[in-house]
This record gives structure tokens, C-alpha cells and sequence, in this order.
């Protein structure tokens, strides 16, 4: 009977050692969580502005990768002037970007269109598209194509990718600017259920301006752009 009593005491002692090692534990753990916690919430903060960087650098890795490749030129085009055209632009470094840029489009000038009645008599479908396609404008104006040359080396290059991003929350612009290498730009375009359709296109523009945020606001000051540097 006594070591019965002993092994039952000896359990009993046992048990109340692993309940307090399991206290400690479960202590540290939910410790653990919090901080986390924490740390998701701030990491979220900023978001926004990091999945734009590095999906828009993806892009425009993209874009130069197809630049950069003679085989992938040869199969969108045979013409002997974009390929030459691309060649050329294709010796540039293209380091990291030395610069990025964020274009939106201001409150006024949707108010300004609204104001105008140019998307009075369209669905609301219809109006979402256009707004969207005004960002597509927005490139095209500032890429400035002097000729057919230029557009046809620019679209053979140009490259996308849709993904889910719902913190990502308006249509908008990024200008990927290179200390040797031509600026690119990345268009994201809002999608349904958090997804974003992003393009990035090269720009062959000599004139085009791209060294500060006052340079770029006045390349799109047609659209009344809003502009931030993010990198």
C-alpha cells in the first residue's frame, strides 16, 4: 500500500511539474503570437506600396528580358528595323531601378469628366473600362512614338501578368527609371475579387522627362496626375 501511495504521489508531483512546463510553453508561444501579430500589422502597413514595387520590377524584367532576346523579337516580328532598333537599346545595363515612380489620377480630373458629361450615357461597366484604359492613354502620350518603328519595337516587348493583390486599391502607374537603360512603365489595372493586370511597355521617348516627380507630373499634366516616388 505505501508504494502504492508513493507511485501515486510521485504522478500526482509529475503531473503538476508538466502543467507549469505546459504554462511556460503555452506562455512563450502566445508571446510568440503576438509579436507576430505585430509584425503582420506593420508589415501591412506599407503593403500596398511594396507589392507594387516588386510585382511592377517583375514586369519590367520582363519587358527587358525581351528586349534583350533576339529569338523572342524574331517571333513577333520580322522587321528588320525593330530588330536593329532593339539591339541597340538592348546594350544598356539596366542595373537595379534608380528610381521608381507611382501615377495616379486625381480626383478632379474623373470629377472633370463627370462634369462634362462624357460618361453620362454609358453603364457602369462601361465607365470602369474607360477609366481603366485611360491609364494605357496615359503611357502611349508620354512614350511618344515618332514613328511606326518605334511603337511596333515597343508592343513586341511589352509584357504582363495578372495576380491577387487586394491590397492593392487603385488604378495606377509606375515608372521604373535606370541610370543606363530606358525608363519602363508598368500600368496596374484593378481586376474583380482583388485581382490586378499589370503591363509594363518600354519607353523610347528621348524627350520624355523622368528625372524628379515635378518632371513626371508635367509629362502627364493632360490627366491632372498625382505622382509619388516610391523608391
Amino acid at each position: 500500500m505505501t508504494k502504492s501511495l508513493f507511485h501515486v504521489r510521485m504522478k500526482y508531483t509529475r503531473s503538476i511539474e508538466e502543467a507549469k512546463e505546459m504554462k511556460k510553453w503555452l506562455a512563450v508561444f502566445t508571446c510568440g503570437l503576438l509579436l507576430s501579430a505585430g509584425v503582420c500589422m506593420s508589415q501591412a502597413e506599407g503593403a500596398g506600396e511594396d507589392t507594387l514595387y516588386e510585382k511592377g520590377k517583375e514586369i519590367a524584367e520582363l519587358v527587358i528580358d525581351a528586349v534583350r532576346s533576339e529569338d523572342y523579337v524574331n517571333l513577333y516580328s520580322a522587321s528588320e528595323d525593330v530588330s536593329n532598333l532593339l539591339k541597340e537599346v538592348g546594350t544598356a545595363e539596366w542595373a537595379e531601378p534608380e528610381a521608381v515612380y507611382e501615377v495616379t489620377v486625381s480626383d478632379a480630373f474623373y470629377k472633370t469628366l463627370d462634369e462634362a458629361g462624357a460618361l453620362n450615357n454609358l453603364s457602369e461597366e462601361l465607365a470602369k473600362i474607360v477609366k481603366s484604359k485611360l491609364f494605357t492613354s496615359m503611357v502611349y502620350q508620354i512614350s511618344g512614338y515618332s514613328s511606326s518603328v518605334e511603337l511596333a519595337a515597343a508592343s513586341v516587348c511589352s509584357a504582363g501578368k495578372t495576380f491577387l493583390a487586394p491590397e492593392i486599391t487603385e488604378n495606377n502607374i509606375c515608372i521604373y527609371t535606370y541610370d543606363d537603360g530606358k525608363p519602363i512603365a508598368v500600368t496596374f489595372i484593378l481586376g474583380d475579387d482583388g485581382t490586378v493586370s499589370a503591363n509594363g511597355i518600354i519607353i523610347l521617348n528621348d524627350d520624355f522627362q523622368h528625372d524628379s516627380v515635378e518632371e513626371i507630373e508635367e509629362a502627364f499634366a493632360d490627366f491632372q496626375a498625382e505622382v509619388t516616388q516610391i523608391k
